[in-house]
């Protein structure tokens, strides 16, 4: 089944290493890398990451409010930090930190060394963080692929732009974007499930949880959640920001020729496309991962070398997602002076 790495360690499951943890370091190549990669981005770099970026998806949330939510760029983006926050909440889970927290077993084997009840409250906030990271990410993305069209609309039938892209029509298409999502996340936990025993060769107890998919999850996963929430988005904002850019590109040539009354108009219009052309070309960097990772996992190898791969793969994907989620902030700085002037002004009166 083609899975991201979890924010509660799915990518390994728990009960699996405890009983074959002799197989499992035999895969890693170069000692333990790639376990303390996963170990240190797992309890500090994907919380640190997601604690900048909540505090940055905040701010720019009540900018953009402030603004107006009159215009459709400004919806696609506050429902863009508001997807992007579910991302970034999941990798604060304090449940997963805890449970790579040092104790009597191995440090890299995340479990929780507590008492039976203890870990089952654990169990359920994991549970609950993950349901975050599953609606946030194919989410996070659908709203990318609705803000590239919208400037495609923009920039190739500017014209008719007004009449096509609406402030009624942009709210609709992302409250469908999020009912598209919410069944997904919700349906996939409730095939995890909690284990507690004792584990003789660590002479403790310890309780973890373990994911066991049937036929009908690895279906939907592999037919429906990759392609709309991966590869399809990644192809569909990749090829249309290089056309957008391309088409800017040309029509600049063209404005440096001309002198007219709309010149103040068309320079706002291409201020707008600078910053979201910039969110979805970000988008499109960091998701380059996610698609190696699909395309290795399709593969039937079983080698050392291709599972330390899948392993890598999945980990760097989950720090990408992480820092796509936590850029909207530094895009609309770097790109939007209106934005900047905004903030400032905000921090004056406080």
């Amino acid at each position: 089944m083609t899975m991201e790495v979890s924010t509660i360690g799915s990518n390994i499951t728990s009960n699996m290493i405890a009983e074959n943890s002799s197989i499992i370091r035999d895969t890693i190549i170069v000692g333990r890398f790639v376990i303390l990669f996963n170990l240190y981005a797992t309890v500090l770099i994907n919380p640190l990451i997601a604690i900048f970026g909540l505090i940055g998806n905040a701010i720019s949330i009540r900018v953009l409010i402030k603004s107006g939510l009159e215009k459709s760029s400004n919806i696609l983006l506050v429902s863009l930090c508001v997807a992007d926050s579910f991302c970034l909440i999941s990798a604060v889970n304090i449940a997963n930190i805890i449970s790579f927290l040092p104790g009597k077993r191995p440090t890299d084997f995340n479990m929780w060394e507590y008492s039976e009840q203890a870990s089952y409250v654990l169990y359920i906030l994991a549970i609950i963080f993950q349901i975050c990271f599953f609606f946030g990410v194919p989410l996070s993305a659908t709203i990318v692929t609705l803000i590239t069209m919208e400037r495609f609309v923009a920039v190739f039938y500017p014209l008719h732009f007004t009449s096509i892209v609406t402030k009624n029509r942009a709210w609709i298409a992302v409250a469908m974007s999020y009912i598209l999502w919410i069944p997904y996340p919700v349906y996939i936990s409730t095939f995890y499930r909690f284990l507690y025993r004792e584990i003789i060769a660590w002479d403790l107890y310890v309780g973890n949880a373990s994911f066991l998919p049937n036929d009908v999850i690895v279906f939907i996963e592999l037919n429906l959640v990759t392609p709309l929430g991966s590869y399809i988005p990644f192809i569909l904002v990749t090829g249309g920001s290089l056309l957008i850019a391309l088409r800017v590109k040309v029509t600049m040539k063209k404005r440096q020729t001309m002198v007219s009354a709309s010149a103040k108009t068309s320079t706002k219009t291409f201020k707008t496309t600078t910053t979201l052309l910039t969110v979805c070309i970000v988008f499109s960097v960091t998701k380059f991962a996610s698609v190696m990772a699909y395309v290795v996992d399709y593969t039937d190898q079983k080698s050392a070398e291709v599972v330390n791969l899948r392993l890598t793969l999945g980990i760097v994907t989950i720090l990408l997602d992480m820092l796509n989620a936590s850029s909207n902030f530094i895009i609309y700085i770097a790109c939007n002076k209106k934005f900047r002037t905004t903030v400032k002004e905000m921090i004056k009166h406080k």
